[in-house]
């Protein structure tokens, strides 16, 4: 039927000068939406549930979403209410927790009293990661001529009191070694966190910040080499947000992978900036309240590599495309879908960690 609507109006575009026709849409019935981004190492999952219809995206509070792991009984999701202001949001967020294992076959159904959808993923197995290495204050190069470079060098000096052991300008680099699996084509992507967590009398508080990272020199993350120069060219380099690669050149072989980025991209994790603190007239600078009592502050450095599916590949490939093509075309990327029945994504990947002190 879509199809059927989409060749309909190509064909009132070609005729316009002869003729005109009206579609009427008002009728066009609501479509389920299930988007779900899952990690299997992970104990909760979360699964958003929305409905699509001509002019919005509505959240679904009262319908349902379950899981089926490798055809076991149903477990039925949790649905989660929003935080006050947030309940016009357009997906209804509903959570589950149980153990995802390499191999597993998810069956996600949901459904909002009167339409129903469901999409089936497997889980990839985990990446071999063999160890991370990590040095600091390294010389490095950036490619800060790109046009779509909006890191580049810390402006400004550090307006804190306590001296970070680093200038923000400092290049430190991180080097990921694993094995490809083989006789298959393999997918991966690499991500690199702060994480901080704060302890204090009533609660803890963890947050996950992360790095940009220069990856202009790393031949798996960046197909600059290829490039023949054009503007498409530059961007398709450019345009990978989310460290995406596959193992074409290094097929069932060890790799490592040379990641840089700027001290500047981690200073503030180093800090317990919370309080109220004071302004020191003579040095210029702002000096930190101290952790109250009893309170603990911990920072490290979090390196996550993620096997995932060929879909999941280019799933996130044209996201990223479709981020940075959106303000110089009209037309919009492709997004592709997995959902039976409605419309949306749903993903699992497998992943590998490993903690660095900051």
């Amino acid at each position: 039927m879509k199809k059927a609507l989409y060749t309909a109006i190509a064909a009132i575009a070609a005729a316009a000068c002869t003729s005109t026709e009206y579609i009427d849409v008002d009728n066009l019935e609501p479509e389920i939406v299930i988007n779900a981004q899952m990690t299997a190492e992970e104990a909760t999952h979360t699964i958003h549930l929305s409905t699509s219809s001509r002019s919005k995206v509505s959240p679904v509070p009262t319908g349902s979403v379950t899981v089926s792991i490798n055809s076991g009984a149903p477990i039925m999701a949790t649905w989660q209410a929003p935080e006050e202001g947030y309940e016009e949001f357009s997906s209804s967020e509903y959570i589950f927790t149980d153990k995802l294992n390499p191999g597993d076959v998810i069956e996600i159904t949901g459904s909002d009293g009167t339409h129903t959808a469901k999409a089936t993923v497997t889980v990839p197995q985990a990446p071999d990661l063999l160890g991370v290495e990590y040095t600091h204050d390294v010389k490095h190069a950036s490619a800060g001529d790109s046009i779509f470079d909006i890191g580049g060098d810390y402006y400004g000096d550090w307006p804190y009191s306590e001296e970070p052991p680093y200038s923000p300008q400092t290049w430190h680099e991180i080097k990921v070694k694993f094995r490809d699996k083989s006789g298959e084509d393999s997918f991966y992507r690499i991500r690199v966190y702060v994480h901080t967590k704060l302890t204090t009398d009533e609660d803890i508080e963890e947050y996950y910040s992360y790095i940009g990272l220069d990856t202009s020199s790393e031949p798996v993350l960046s197909t600059a080499t290829s490039s023949n120069g054009g503007l498409l060219d530059t961007i398709a380099e450019e345009s990978n947000r989310y460290g995406l690669f596959t193992d074409d050149l290094f097929k069932d072989k060890e790799y490592t992978l040379k990641l840089y980025f700027q001290e500047s991209e981690i200073i503030n994790g180093r800090f317990y900036l919370g309080g109220d603190g004071h302004w020191d007239e003579e040095t210029n600078k702002w000096v930190l309240d101290p952790l109250p009592e009893g309170w603990t502050y911990e920072s490290e450095i979090l390196v996550r590599l993620y096997s995932i599916s060929h879909d999941q590949y280019i799933y996130l490939k044209a996201l990223g495309l479709d981020d940075d093509l959106g303000f110089l075309f009209s037309e919009p990327v492709s997004i592709p879908s997995n959902v039976e029945g409605g419309m949306g994504f749903v993903n699992v990947d497998s992943c590998k960690e490993i903690r660095l002190d900051l």
